[in-house]
């Protein structure tokens, strides 16, 4: 017996004459199966608060704010500023002009010792600047005061303790150059050793 031909396969493209079978010219191409989306996507704001407005369906924004237990914008309590705060705030802007001084205006040491807000102007300071940055300043500033407080006031002992530790050694090495050097044993030169 000798093989014979199927005149219906052919690995060459189909051309006018050759008769192509009905099962292959209804088959098409697999089409892209949507796999599931795994997780879910939670729209929040550059403040990373729930973000409403990104959000089509709202029966999934009340299961998102439930699950995560976000109060609603207008629930938000309003942060307030402590006052005790603001003066740690200008603490830190002295600390600033003291350094800047130094490195790009080259001030002497006691330059910078004496730059610094007086009490009673820092105390004028409180109530506009408690109103501006209640206003303008971010959510996590508020939220996070004794830690900042805390930042500025090591930062300003630390600023502190180098300017006047500075001073105290310059002061220490000023004297030591003043006063005349002793001389050892009170002679001019020292003696010569006695031989046996």
């Amino acid at each position: 017996m000798s093989p014979s031909r199927n005149p219906q396969f052919s690995l060459d493209e189909p051309t006018s004459g050759a008769s192509v079978s009905p099962a292959s010219a209804e088959q098409k191409p697999p089409s892209r199966v949507k796999k599931p989306r795994l997780g879910f996507y939670i729209p929040l704001t550059e403040d990373g608060v729930l973000d409403g407005d990104r959000v089509s369906d709202t029966a999934a924004l009340e299961k998102i704010r439930k699950a995560l237990a976000v109060p609603l914008p207008a629930e938000q309590p309003k942060l307030h500023l402590n006052p005790q705060f603001v003066p740690y705030a200008y603490s830190l802007l002295e600390l600033a002009i003291q350094w800047g001084g130094g490195l790009f205006l080259k001030w002497p040491l006691e330059l910078r010792q004496e730059m610094y807000f007086e009490a009673k102007d820092k105390e004028n300071l409180v109530a506009p600047t408690v109103a501006c940055l209640e206003e303008h300043c971010p959510p996590w500033l508020l939220s996070n005061q004794g830690t900042a407080a805390l930042a500025i006031a090591l930062s300003q002992a630390v600023n502190n303790m180098v300017l006047n530790g500075t001073a105290r050694y310059v002061e220490k090495k000023k004297l030591e150059l003043q006063s005349p050097p002793a001389k050892p044993n009170g002679h001019a030169t020292p003696p010569e050793p006695v031989s046996p």
